[in-house]
């Protein structure tokens, strides 16, 4: 709809720019999506769950106990003289907090793929409030630091807390950008290229040991190695608090000076590339397809593969969920028929092991296209859902403006022909949808 002389906009929805703060002031004046977000992800964890919030006061102790057996006893490694429980669990608390935050800050598009294919709201509403919400677990695993704190202090345990305390809020702060930039840029990556998920999770586990969490910065005494550690923008923040928290550690402005810019630059990075990948990919919503033939064992789990395979090679699996089903019961619980493997097999076409399945009226609700391979699994599909009052069932050659059936092989034989069919009605389809 074009601007008229008499339209007056209260709302303009476009996509975000640099100029435009790269989206921070529509963020700011939805804040209180903020709210309402961290009020659905802390009921939805506790809801149905046996230990509720304990399992936040109970999960460090654990996380301490291993530490204190493997390092502390079996390994040996020193602890700056101050008692176990109190070291580990200063870094337990600090990494736990960096580590849940940046993991589901990681996952946005996965996790919200549906929710923001429903209605427009700023995206960073939704990583944002997941570094707030987390917040709440990390306050309690704190208050477990600080009881054992308090049980050595009433001990006699010479611990020396200092005014480089009161930069706790600036650590957390460092943490919550930190969390946040990085995630949103391997939440952008991960939209394309979806095994960088695992390759992520291991480098998240390895980070933690090139961080001083399991032992003292000072235990590394070879200079090379110590100033390599510095750059760990991580490195800083924990040391701080250690220091801080009982004056053992190593506390620099400098360090924590260039934690701070580290962690600045890339939050501005991982905003603006969320905000260009969002563009592509979950505004319009996942796409579900559903193919139907009358088996379900040749032409619709052909299309199934063939679909999956052409929007893998798009780079845009994330946008899609496909699947396949029958209008008939004569083939259910059976696998791909043997010469639709071969034909599968030799154009390279990846495939996995699946069941027949006859379509549901619940299949009608849920998928956005229904698409059939001839007429006349329009019409047996007229005894399963009824009329087609949403308009999602269609014949795959349609997409091509080709009023014509892909010809059943069963019958036939010719599962070439019929591969050649079905490919071109999948690529019409792409098209279309890409469009």
């Amino acid at each position: 709809m074009a601007k008229t002389q008499d339209t007056y906009w209260t709302t303009e929805i476009s996509p975000n720019t640099y100029a435009k703060g790269m989206g921070l002031r529509e963020l700011w004046s939805k804040r209180y999506l903020i709210w309402l977000f961290i009020r659905r992800d802390l009921t939805v964890q506790f809801k149905q769950t046996i230990f509720g919030f304990s399992w936040y006061f109970i999960s460090p102790l654990f996380s301490m106990v291993m530490y204190i057996v493997v390092f502390g006893r079996i390994a040996g490694i020193p602890t700056d003289d101050i008692p176990q429980p109190v070291f580990y669990l200063s870094g337990i608390c600090m990494w736990e907090y960096f580590s849940t935050c940046l993991d589901a800050v990681s996952k946005t598009f996965q996790t919200n793929a549906n929710l923001f294919g429903k209605v427009y709201f700023p995206r960073l509403v939704s990583p944002v409030s997941v570094v707030m919400s987390k917040l709440f677990h990390f306050s309690l695993q704190l208050g477990t630091f600080i009881i054992v704190y308090i049980m050595f202090v009433i001990k006699g345990v010479n611990l020396h807390p200092n005014w480089y305390l009161a930069l706790f809020p600036l650590l957390i702060l460092l943490i919550q950008g930190l969390a946040l930039g990085l995630g949103l840029i391997v939440s952008s990556l991960t939209t394309k290229y979806r095994d960088l998920t695992n390759f992520f999770g291991v480098f998240v586990s390895l980070w933690m040991y090139a961080t001083p969490i399991v032992y003292p910065l000072s235990y590394v005494t070879n200079p090379t190695l110590h100033k390599i550690m510095l750059l760990n923008p991580m490195t800083p923040v924990v040391e701080t608090f250690k220091y801080g928290a009982y004056g053992a550690g190593e506390f620099s402005w400098l360090a924590l000076g260039y934690s701070a810019a580290f962690t600045l630059v890339l939050l501005v990075i991982g905003i603006a590339m969320f905000n260009r990948k969002q563009k592509f990919f979950i505004d319009l919503g996942m796409m579900k397809i559903l193919f139907i033939c009358h088996g379900n064992i040749c032409r619709s789990p052909m299309a199934e593969f063939i679909m999956k395979h052409l929007v893998h090679q798009a780079g845009c699996s994330c946008n899609y969920e496909i699947a396949s089903a029958a209008v008939s019961t004569e083939e259910i619980g059976n696998n791909i028929y043997p010469p639709a493997k071969r034909i599968l097999t030799a154009k390279g076409i990846p495939f996995t092991r699946r069941a027949a399945r006859q379509m549901t009226q619940a299949d009608y609700c849920y998928y956005d296209h229904i698409i059939c391979m001839d007429r006349s699994n329009l019409r047996w599909m007229r005894y399963i859902i009824g009329e087609d009052t949403d308009n999602k069932v269609s014949l795959l050659m349609s997409w091509g403006n080709e009023n014509r059936d892909v010809a059943d092989p069963w019958y036939t034989g010719d599962f070439e022909t019929a591969y050649n069919d079905i490919l071109t009605g999948c690529r019409y389809l792409l098209n279309k949808l890409s469009s």
